[in-house]
């Protein structure tokens, strides 16, 4: 092998020799800090009943939409319509008389 080719290897070499112990430690450190098993089950139990919670809670606010959707009023008789830029806009009296 050539000299251009040896050297680089033998530093990934030694490189790997020195990081391969310190990420097995970093991985060791994780797991002794991580919660146990029935903790993580408690946990989704929990965040299960809070997404049907949340769920019925939005059917009936969507529910209150429609009802507030249908109830709106028409405009007044005294506006009048316009449109700028695609945008409809109402144009209304300033007193009331």
């Amino acid at each position: 092998m050539k000299r251009k080719t040896i050297i680089p290897l033998g530093l990934l070499a030694i490189t790997s020799i020195f990081l391969l112990p310190q990420s097995e430690s970093q991985t060791t450190n994780l797991s002794l800090g991580s919660p146990s098993l029935s903790e993580l089950e408690q946990r989704l139990i929990a965040l299960e009943e809070k997404v049907t919670k949340l769920e019925s809670e939005n059917e009936s606010l969507q529910s209150v939409i429609s009802e507030l959707a249908s109830s709106l009023p028409s405009p007044s008789n005294a506006w009048s319509k316009r449109e700028f830029n695609g945008e409809t806009f109402y144009v209304t009296p300033a007193l009331s008389e």
